[in-house]
């Protein structure tokens, strides 16, 4: 229901309320405190895979540093 919903939304326009709610949020809080906050949904995200079993710890650290 909500990915039908989202798939007939311009990506532009998701884009574009994504940069409002970021902006509004660095306004309330400042950059330190957005930054502390993003810093833990994505500690948060990256558990709550890990608990899912979506992927394993050694597979999301080559993904963000590929050997080269």
């Amino acid at each position: 229901m909500m990915k039908d919903f989202l798939s007939n939304i311009p990506r532009r326009w998701i884009g574009a309320l994504a940069g409002l709610i970021i902006a509004l949020m660095l306004l309330k809080f400042g950059f330190w405190r957005l930054l502390f906050i993003c810093l833990c949904a994505g500690l948060g995200y990256v558990v709550g895979q890990l608990i899912e079993g979506d992927q394993s710890l050694e597979h999301l650290i080559q993904r963000l540093f590929p050997s080269r």
